[in-house]
């Protein structure tokens, strides 16, 4: 059976497109900070003649422009394909995070439609279908309704759908990639620093991602989960 997981085969691969990109940038960094270095050295040179100091210090500005081009074009490459990524990940779990028939859990519908269930009562329900966004957002619409003011607000929370946490953890692994390519106040020449402390600043990230995964049934349907390990046997 095969299980896919928000780590590993989204962030991981988001880190690795980024990673490359960041080495790239900071091999051309070091060879941008030298070039900078002997322009600065020009003026100073006892074997070139005025003439010969202009043409060195031109080719010397034409060096550091093209190198600066090909650092844009490895952060615009590399952002390209972690958006791929991204849209790839919003749309395998498409089904986690937004409302579908497929979610609805009627015999949990019809209770929270009885008129009889609490508002503790609902909350409860909220957290045990917490793997179900479709459930979530109509237990949420319902508590919205209350006229319990924290309950209400935990209601509209529970309705949100923008920014889901599989998607925040995609949007920040991309913001610490462009920083890792010298997108930073150190700007290209802080990329291998950033480089070297990888797994230093991505933990954070990592940390706050939820566990969560899904696989793909014999008939084409995701199932989705949350936890280290997927619940789930073949079909």
């Amino acid at each position: 059976m095969n299980v896919w997981t928000l780590k590993k085969d989204y962030m991981d691969k988001m880190g690795e497109v980024y990673k490359a990109a960041a080495a790239k940038v900071a091999d051309i960094s070091d060879k941008m900070d030298k070039a900078k270095y002997d322009k600065a050295a020009v003026n100073d040179r006892l074997d070139l003649s005025m003439d010969g100091k202009n043409k060195e210090a031109e080719r010397l500005n034409h060096e550091i422009f093209v190198m600066r081009q090909q650092i844009d074009d490895i952060r615009a490459e590399a952002n390209k394909q972690a958006r791929a990524i991204r849209a790839d990940c919003e749309k395998a779990f498409y089904g986690w995070y937004n409302a579908t028939p497929e979610g609805l859990d009627e015999k949990a519908v019809a209770f929270v439609n009885s008129g009889v269930a609490t508002d503790a009562e609902l909350m409860r329900m909220a957290e045990q279908k917490s793997t179900s966004r479709t459930m979530k957002r109509i237990i949420g619409a319902k508590l919205a309704q209350s006229k319990d003011e924290k309950t209400a607000f935990y209601g509209r929370m529970y309705q949100q759908t923008s920014r889901d946490p599989h998607l925040a953890a995609i949007d920040n692994m991309m913001g610490v990639g462009k920083l890792a390519m010298g997108g930073g106040l150190g700007g290209p020449a802080g990329a291998r620093g950033f480089l070297d402390r990888w797994d230093y600043v991505t933990r954070p990230v990592y940390d706050d991602a939820p566990k969560v995964g899904y696989t793909i049934t014999s008939a084409g349907e995701y199932r989705y989960y949350e936890g280290e390990q997927c619940p789930f046997t073949d079909d």
